[in-house]
């Protein structure tokens, strides 16, 4: 998967642009915050019904690629984005309880720009893979001189 998000890193963290422009117009217009969770599963895993019965409406899942998918929590702070992230990573392990999953969040406010936002996500996740940190989200605060 190492190799996987570096030789197509570019075009994914393009894709994630396009997908958030409207959570980051209404960040930057009205400074509603938002977090992003990026997810890894290292086998194939249909995650639609995790995706579609535990994410709220206002939220958007995005499939990158197979095994790789992001999440959008609308108007979620860095608590709040963390605190349903690890929701999410509950149901997964009650739905899919001896698989996998490596997962990064970050939040919109931390950032300057989408870009750099982006880029520490899929920079968290390498990190997470890299470490065997399976079934834990990762966040910046979590490693030393990340922020």
């Amino acid at each position: 998967m190492k190799k996987l998000l570096y030789t197509n890193r570019k075009a994914l963290q393009l894709k994630m642009e396009r997908e958030i422009e409207d959570f980051d117009y209404r960040f930057t217009r009205y400074e509603v915050d938002y977090s992003v969770t990026l997810a890894y599963t290292p086998e194939p895993i249909d995650l639609t019904p995790l995706l579609t019965k535990y994410i709220r409406e206002t939220d958007h899942a995005i499939i990158l690629q197979d095994q790789l998918y992001a999440i959008v929590f609308d108007s979620a702070d860095e608590n709040r984005g963390i605190k349903a992230a690890n929701k999410l990573l509950t149901f997964f392990q009650q739905l899919y309880f001896s698989k996998s999953i490596f997962a990064s969040a970050v939040t919109a406010s931390n950032f300057n720009n989408p870009t750099q936002m982006i880029s520490k996500l899929f920079d968290l996740l390498d990190y997470s893979i890299s470490h065997d940190m399976d079934n834990h989200v990762i966040d910046p605060s979590q490693i030393m001189g990340s922020r």
